[in-house]
């Protein structure tokens, strides 16, 4: 059917200032729904293990409103400043039943529970990036820095009596990268991030933060780090009709740490797979419209550690608490484009 609760929309608005676009104002209005956290895997690695393997490594919510945002930003040396203001909805997401290749009449996974309600937040980003490649950086510094605070509004939580108000959310997040090149083909990388939040107040499900997984602890299962949210799942009307759904009370914890490093060297190893001839090249001036797959095998040695931290809520049913240190060592293979 194509009702309400099966179409969304994204509409955005920006105008440039300045001969290079560096400066621009803009806003959005939205009914989406969204990934809690997203920053682990990238939307297509994502999006491939949900339709080949039967295997979602995100959860959602839905958030519908509007936005306004300034955004200064310098191409040459890698900066963008964005301040932005939102007035949304948010709303539990029901568990949806996507397409897939494998396993399509396999349920599933429950979704956690979100803080419902009205919310206006204003929420600062500093991204620093010199890194030589993006795709696949080999030296350079980068930098996430991302602040978010409530000014008006509650969000109920459905196993809750008492709604979190928007003064209480002060939430940020820090992710910083270091690659360094050791030789013609080797590299190291170290990576520490933090998240969570800044007044030691919990934070509603939907800006809360998991570990465990590709992207951050691939020792461990996802969300193996959740401080206990996935500990037990709950019947609650959640449902598009007010049917009782099976959810889990929370997504993960208030807090976490993450630090990962990886070392990475080569084989003298590296050809392409598809192009064309050098006359084609030279005849249409050198406009490779054709799909060139770069192959260059690579190995890496990785270890990484985490841990969460839950503030409030020990006791009770739903009660979470701090994870403890994990850690996890392995080796990579790579095969450039191929992955």
């Amino acid at each position: 059917s194509l009702d309400d609760g099966d179409l969304g929309y994204f509409a955005r608005i920006e105008q440039h200032f300045g001969r290079d676009g560096r400066f621009s104002l803009g806003g959005t209005a939205h009914s989406l729904i969204t990934p809690i956290e997203r920053w682990g895997l990238t939307d297509i690695e994502a999006t491939l293990a949900t339709l080949l393997i039967h295997r979602d490594y995100r959860d959602y919510y839905e958030r519908e409103g509007w936005s306004a945002f300034a955004r200064y930003q310098d191409r040459f040396a890698g900066v963008q400043l964005t301040a932005e203001f939102r007035d949304e909805d948010h709303l539990f997401a029901p568990v949806g039943t996507p397409w897939t290749l494998r396993r399509g009449d396999e349920a599933w996974r429950p979704q956690p529970l979100v803080g419902e309600g009205s919310l206006r937040t204003v929420s600062g980003e500093l991204i620093i990036d010199d890194r030589n490649d993006p795709e696949d950086p080999t030296d350079g510094w980068f930098l996430e820095a991302r602040a978010t605070a409530g000014i008006e509004g509650s969000l109920s939580h459905p196993l809750f009596s008492a709604p979190v108000p928007a003064d209480d959310l002060r939430t940020g997040f820090l992710d910083l990268r270091r690659y360094a090149r050791l030789g013609p083909l080797s590299d190291v990388r170290v990576r520490g991030l933090f998240a969570g939040s800044l007044n030691d107040d919990p934070l509603p499900p939907q800006f809360q933060h998991a570990l465990g997984g590709e992207g951050s602890l691939p020792g461990y299962r996802p969300f193996s780090l959740d401080c206990g949210a996935r500990s037990r799942a709950v019947q609650v009307a959640r449902g598009r009709d007010g049917e009782r759904v099976t959810a889990f009370p929370a997504y993960g914890c208030d807090r976490i740490a993450l630090f990962q490093f990886e070392y990475r060297g080569g084989f003298s190893i590296d050809f392409d797979l598809g192009g064309q001839d050098d006359d084609w090249d030279e005849d249409w001036n050198d406009w490779e419209w054709y799909p060139v797959i770069d192959v260059e095998p690579r190995w890496a040695l990785f270890f990484n550690a985490g841990q969460g931290w839950a503030l409030g809520q020990d006791d009770g049913p739903f009660a979470r608490s701090d994870t403890g240190r994990f850690a996890d060592v392995g080796a990579g293979f790579f095969l450039g484009d191929v992955g």
